[in-house]
């Protein structure tokens, strides 16, 4: 467990490094860190109790979704601030490249099973953020929708008392 939460710390950093690279506003860096953080830790634990790295990776990316939707409206900047480098710990570059690597040495049997984990991988990635985007939005919509119909300022009622 330790060795997860090593590296998970190791990822926080590596994500603070991908938003200096991309001049993220400074207000954001901390919370990209947890982001980060959250990110590695949730796909590696998952990965252990679950034994499948692509359930891990749908619900490491729903939670930097989650992390990022929560963040944008705190801190009033746009969800991407926060997702993208969340979600940069979990490309996978390791299959990508030994597609390619293997597409060259002409093992298409290898190049195509990398390939495949590859695309499920950012599949699941993907996936993953639509669901915590699509959440949020449902419960942002129908939390306005709520106030709107159950509040006592509305301006309907107001129009209907000053008439009376």
């Amino acid at each position: 467990m330790l060795y997860i939460i090593i590296e998970s710390i190791i990822s926080s950093f590596a994500t603070l490094g991908f938003s200096l690279f991309y001049d993220s506003p400074k207000r954001s860096y901390k919370i990209v860190m947890v982001s980060g953080f959250v990110a590695w830790f949730v796909y590696k634990y998952l990965t252990i109790i679950l034994n499948n790295k692509f359930i891990a990776a749908l619900f490491a990316s729903i939670a930097v979704g989650i992390i990022g939707e929560i963040a944008s409206r705190k801190v009033h900047m746009p969800v991407t601030v926060f997702v993208i480098p969340g979600i940069i710990s979990l490309v996978p570059g390791a299959d990508m490249y030994y597609t390619m690597y293997y597409t060259i040495q002409q093992n298409s049997k290898l190049a195509f099973s990398h390939a495949r984990n590859a695309m499920l991988f950012a599949a699941s990635i993907a996936l993953g953020i639509l669901v915590a985007s699509l959440s949020s939005k449902s419960i942002k919509h129908n939390t306005i929708e709520h106030l709107q119909t159950n509040s006592i300022f509305k301006i309907k009622n107001k129009k209907t008392l000053d008439k009376k």
